[in-house]
């Protein structure tokens, strides 16, 4: 690394203090639970090679410190007339960009996702958000099982507010339609990550030490840590030491080999046999009982009972009035249930169905398009 990267790497480690000690702050006035989460990983710093640039209009400004970068930026923002809703509104001039919003409050929040500042770090975990509340919702999420009162009532999951209930019941509606597979999304968001990934060839970034290629720029970091010649990640629990080149790797390790979460939590509805994992219950259950997936629908739900297991979340006929019912397959075994509430049908693409094109663009650092893709579906 240059001398530039190794200032903007230094900087940034400045920024995060600067950010935990406002979390820190934060939880000794208030009484939110303290992060239980693994401290792996608290002082890692993202890949920093290019420096900091400015897209403001015609501004081209570049910085070697965050925190001058995003002070910059509000410079910029903040030259907009301030009142509390602006006639004809003020329209964002990141090169790029169209959108439209009423306030100069309103600008600073969405400027925030182009240059992607935080304003609150996790003293525990070094987690960053982009506000308070989400900070709140962070440690909110671990509190004991015990204090979640407020119950999904599609698969029984606990959260401990109305508000993270309410995020978590919209993963439960699909209303996007993929026109390609018939999968359908809760979100426009969503649909446009699964038409990147399952239906588009394009992978613009290439690997410099092989012939892999990635479809995103953080795909291809994540396997470039695969070429490193020292492992990353060292196990700091007393007589262990194993190294690990992935975060995941070593996560997995200090589940299993330091905290015992290597117990089975997934059964078989049918013949009560256990795995470890989803994705090996999945399996199970299309080889030996020949439980096929909903149609528009990817992967299986599973529910926890009260025993602790997690088994396909399904419903009976006659035991729920008003979503969409499963049926017997041709083997005889129950269907999964379908987790769409509100999905498109084929024929609302029709005459007078309304349409959504997805545009999924790759952009770099500095915030310039590397590939883009259109695709027009219902919605």
């Amino acid at each position: 690394a240059d001398s530039s990267e190794l200032m903007r790497h230094v900087n940034f480690h400045s920024y995060q203090t600067k950010l935990k000690s406002i979390g820190s702050n934060i939880l000794a006035r208030s009484k939110l639970p303290v992060c239980t989460l693994h401290n792996t990983g608290r002082n890692v710093v993202p890949d920093l090679s290019h420096a900091f640039q400015c897209c403001w209009n015609t501004c081209d400004q570049t910085f070697n410190s965050s925190q001058t970068y995003f002070n910059h930026v509000a410079t910029h923002v903040n030259c907009k007339p301030h009142c509390r809703n602006m006639n004809g509104g003020i329209p964002c001039h990141w090169r790029g960009c169209k959108s439209v919003v009423y306030s100069v409050s309103k600008l600073a929040d969405h400027v925030r996702r182009h240059t992607h500042e935080k304003l609150v770090g996790c003293p525990s975990c070094c987690g960053l958000f982009a506000s308070r509340t989400k900070f709140s919702d962070h440690c909110k999420r671990q509190a004991p099982v015990e204090l979640h009162g407020h119950q999904c009532p599609h698969c029984s999951k606990c959260y401990p507010s109305q508000k993270l209930l309410r995020e978590h019941a919209r993963g439960h509606m699909n209303h996007y339609k993929c026109p390609q597979c018939g999968k359908t999304c809760s979100s426009s968001s969503a649909l446009r990550v699964h038409i990147w990934y399952r239906h588009l060839d394009s992978k613009p970034f290439k690997c410099s030490f092989c012939e892999h290629r990635s479809k995103t720029s953080y795909d291809m970091k994540r396997h470039l840590n695969t070429h490193c010649s020292s492992p990353l990640y060292h196990c700091e629990e007393k007589g262990c030491g194993l190294p690990f080149r992935t975060i995941n790797g070593f996560r997995k390790h200090c589940d299993k080999c330091h905290l015992g979460n290597n117990q089975p939590l997934y059964c078989c509805h049918i013949c009560d046999s256990l795995f470890q994992r989803t994705s090996k219950l999945t399996h199970h259950l299309h080889a030996e009982h020949g439980i096929c997936r909903p149609s528009g629908h990817c992967r299986f739900r599973y529910k926890q009972d009260k025993d602790g297991f997690f088994r396909l979340l399904i419903v009976h006929p006659q035991g729920v009035q008003g979503t969409q019912t499963v049926e017997e397959s041709k083997s005889g075994a129950i269907q999964p249930l379908c987790d769409s509430i509100s999905t498109v049908s084929d024929d609302d693409t029709g005459v007078g169905g309304s349409r959504l094109l997805i545009s999924a663009v790759e952009l770099d650092s500095s915030g310039n398009t590397e590939a883009s893709e259109k695709m027009e579906t219902a919605e």
